[in-house]
Parts: C-alpha cells; sequence; structure tokens
C-alpha cells in the first residue's frame, strides 16, 4: 500500500486505525478493544481475546512451584488456618494405631 499510493508508513497506520474504528462503530457501537500489551487496536472484545491468546501467550506455571504461603518461608506459622470438621458429634471413641510400636491415638466417630 506504501508504494502504490506514496504513502508513510504513519499513513498507513492512520488509515488502519480509521479501518478498526468503522468497523468497530458498525459492529460494537463505537467501541474499540486496545491490548494492554502492545497497544494493537481490535473491532470486537473477541477479537482481542484471540489477539492476547496468540501474541501473548501466559507461560505454563508447574503446579509444584505454586506456594500456599505467602512468602518463600514453608514453616507452619504462616501455613493457613486449620479448616473446622462439620458433623462430629460427642459420640468419638479413641482408637490405637495396630501398628507394631505405635502407639498414636485417633479419634472416630460412632
Amino acid at each position: 500500500m506504501e508504494s502504490g499510493h506514496k504513502a508513510t508508513k504513519d499513513d498507513v497506520e492512520m488509515f488502519k486505525k480509521k479501518v478498526v474504528e468503522e468497523r468497530a462503530s458498525s459492529k460494537q457501537g463505537g467501541e474499540v478493544h486496545v491490548c494492554g500489551a502492545c497497544g494493537y487496536t481490535v473491532a470486537t472484545k473477541k477479537g482481542l481475546e484471540t489477539h492476547v491468546n496468540r501474541k501473548h501467550p501466559k507461560e505454563h506455571v508447574n503446579p509444584a512451584d505454586i506456594s500456599l504461603f505467602l512468602d518463600d518461608r514453608n514453616d507452619s506459622e504462616n501455613a493457613p488456618p486449620a479448616k473446622k470438621v462439620r458433623g462430629m458429634s460427642s459420640n468419638e471413641e479413641s482408637v490405637v494405631c495396630p501398628v507394631k510400636d505405635c502407639s498414636q491415638e485417633c479419634k472416630t466417630r460412632l
């Protein structure tokens, strides 16, 4: 287009912007969607979503690298509070672990 019409790069960019604005006004009532990462403009929200997914994909995160703690320390003082168990009745019974040399007691519901 630059060589055929003797247009500068700025002229071409302005033309592209005008085309997007016209498409947006006919499809979305005049709203142009702009990419927050690179400034690319499109006429539809779906077009922006497609652009972001193709041009700015998120890096894959290994679930093992996700921490439940606010900082990098892995100690119990930063652990979230224990959940309360619902439905525990007053009919609890203590059971001693059947494994040899283990005397740990566990509570069970009857």
